[in-house]
């Protein structure tokens, strides 16, 4: 992945993307508190073909509204908070839109429009990423408003 080189904290972040052949897996990384590699402790704002708008909890990070999953005893590697609405995703080869709004720790999620996930964060600025991990995807209008 590769991230800004400065935090941002209250914000709205867009961008646009889509699958050049099959749908894959990407993502949108924020509030990044430590960047490192494959994966930086931060929110994930999942751009994975099926799920995109999904909040995922990488390296430790957390967000007030998850709760382990029923049955569970202990925290799993990678903690999803699963969208709200159905997905609104276009198909592989058409242009998507994100919009992630920053505003005092909330993280809110919108694909084409529709809100899709909202969840709030005690971190209140990090870093900025974008993600592709396997098949190929392409970004464009990425824009940090503030």
């Amino acid at each position: 992945y590769m991230f800004t080189k400065e935090k941002y904290g209250d914000c709205t972040l867009e961008a646009e993307w889509r699958w050049v052949d099959e749908p894959a897996n990407s993502g949108i990384f924020v509030l990044i508190e430590e960047p490192a590699n494959p994966f930086p402790k931060g929110i994930e704002s999942q751009l994975k073909a099926g799920q995109a708008g999904d909040l995922v909890l990488l390296k430790g990070a957390d967000l007030r509204e998850y709760v382990l999953p029923e049955g569970a005893t202990e925290r799993p590697a990678f903690p999803i908070i699963s969208k709200q609405e159905e997905s609104s995703e276009k198909l592989a080869g058409e242009w998507n839109k994100a919009r992630i709004v920053l505003q005092d720790g909330v993280v809110e999620v919108y694909i084409n429009g529709i809100l899709q996930n909202r969840a709030t964060s005690d971190v209140k600025e990090g870093y900025i990423g974008l993600q592709s991990e396997g098949g190929e995807v392409q970004f464009r209008h990425v824009t940090v408003t503030r």
